[in-house]
């Protein structure tokens, strides 16, 4: 049984009452505890042996996992193989794929080109596969980058395996080995070990990582340029070091898009770093395909004047894309930036009262998961936003959905949507089957 914790609030409270609602009779459930201050939070349990792995989108190199077939699916559809094996996390590359399952086994599919599959060579794989080196692990969670991929364990440490090295100036350190060499096999990053530091989050941009540890300090390693690491720099760290600003300020929450970083701390602050030249920091002020418009420390989400107040609400969940942001606030708005549209958080007034738990962006588009089960996804424009991966069975420049739009081919096969991820061009949900 995974649990899903759902705060609509980032006060720790003792429980005021408790309710228990059955949404999908014995097989998702979401109990709601009201604090103090009489906001809920939402506590949703998932039953995977339940869950099914949908996926759509562009489907080279066989990161839909059809078993090698060179096709684009604009609608979802089920990677059979997986049926059986209890998925509980996933994660989208730019061209691979990666799941866990319950028993903490993963699977890797797609583009097999710089050993970011972890099978020891460069072949691609149009089907999961199992990732043996990992076999001995209980793995949790996964995340992608563009060349390589992480595992987190039970025990709180970090494989890595991939190459981004081979083009001019790519190699960045990013499996956080302390150097730039490949790793055709999952390997430990022994630095964490070595400080005696449990990590609890970790999530993959394209060329660095950032990884939250037990105590609520934040790590970052690999590609420096633009600012991504936070710590004032743009040079490359082959080793995880930890963000100054966070050593005072403890962090609940970390994630990462393609060159910018975001954290959300005990207080419910969001803060964000990075590149901005399309304005995927939400401060404001950005000059729009200026690519030296960055951060190179964590810097407070700003307010948009004309709208709504943002800095004076707590940030529950923020997810990062290509050039874009998503966030869900503590009063359960879900609130978008970036692609060069809009430069400090919008409200997306379609999803007001629709109880979003889980928001994520990809190339250009974004997504939102309300605690029913549905999944709403659009892009900001037809030129960054990649509609091919929406979902909605059509793709293309001139099929743009503008706005949250339903994603009805789960509704019609009465599916739940649990979980979400997403890469450039592709993504992938974890349903419940009914």
């Amino acid at each position: 049984m995974i649990r899903y914790l759902i705060k609509a609030t980032n006060k720790i409270c003792k429980p005021r009452r408790q309710e228990q609602t059955s949404i999908f009779g014995n097989i998702f459930t979401r109990n709601v505890t009201y604090s103090d201050d009489g906001k809920p939070v939402f506590d949703i349990n998932v039953d995977h042996t339940k869950s099914r792995v949908y996926v759509w989108g562009d489907h080279k190199n066989g990161k839909l996992g059809y078993y090698g077939e060179e096709t684009e699916g604009f609608t979802p559809s089920k990677i059979h193989v997986l049926d059986s094996l209890q998925v509980s996390g996933i994660s989208c590359g730019a061209e691979h794929s990666v799941a866990v399952n319950n028993d903490g086994k993963v699977m890797t599919w797609g583009l097999g080109e710089k050993f970011r599959l972890g099978h020891g060579e460069e072949e691609s794989e149009g089907s999961p596969r199992l990732v043996e080196g990992l076999q001995h692990e209980h793995v949790i969670s996964v995340t992608c980058g563009e060349q390589y991929t992480a595992a987190l364990t039970e025990s709180g440490d970090v494989y890595t395996w991939g190459d981004d090295s081979g083009r001019l100036f790519s190699s960045s350190g990013v499996l956080g080995h302390g150097n730039f060499d490949p790793q055709p096999y999952p390997k430990l990053i022994e630095a964490f070990r070595e400080e005696d530091v449990r990590i609890v989050q970790i999530a993959g941009g394209k060329g660095h990582m950032v990884a939250l540890d037990e105590h609520g300090g934040v790590w970052t390693w690999g590609k420096g340029e633009y600012g991504r690491l936070g710590n004032g720099e743009v040079g490359n760290v082959p080793t995880p070091e930890p963000v100054e600003l966070f050593e005072e300020i403890p962090v609940k929450f970390v994630n990462s898009g393609e060159h910018h970083s975001c954290a959300i701390d005990d207080e419910g602050q969001v803060w964000l770093w990075g590149r901005n030249e399309r304005g995927q920091l939400g401060i404001g002020g950005g000059l729009t395909m200026d690519m030296y418009c960055i951060e190179s420390f964590p810097t407070e989400l700003a307010a948009n004047e004309d709208e709504h107040e943002v800095n004076e609400l707590d940030g529950v969940y923020v997810g990062c894309g290509t050039t874009n942001s998503i966030m869900i606030a503590d009063n359960n708005e879900v609130y978008a930036w970036g692609s060069g549209g809009w430069l400090a958080p919008h409200r997306m007034s379609v999803l007001s009262q629709k109880n979003v738990w889980k928001a994520e962006c990809g190339g250009g588009t974004f997504y939102a998961i309300t605690t029913d089960g549905e999944m709403y996804t659009w892009s900001k424009s037809g030129f960054m936003g990649n509609s091919k991966a929406l979902g909605h069975g059509k793709g293309g420049f001139n099929s743009q959905v503008a706005q949250p739009t339903l994603v009805e081919a789960f509704k019609e096969q009465n599916l739940h949507v649990i979980d979400v991820a997403v890469g450039k061009n592709h993504a992938m949900a974890i349903v419940q089957e009914l």
